[in-house]
């Protein structure tokens, strides 16, 4: 990414990742693994967009 003001807007945020799981740590790890949390500018970011592995 060559401009990190964009960095965040291609998946969900940590934050936003921590809030849609509540008080629910088990989902929370769910969630976390599904979205394959990555770095983008500093931020770690889920992204939806699964590639598949070949």
């Amino acid at each position: 990414m060559l401009n990190n003001g964009f960095a965040t807007d291609f998946g969900f945020t940590e934050s936003e990742v921590e809030q849609l799981a509540g008080d629910d740590p088990r989902l929370l790890g769910e969630l976390r693994d599904w979205y394959n949390g990555y770095n983008v500018g500093g931020h770690a970011i889920y992204n939806p967009c699964r590639w598949p592995m070949r």
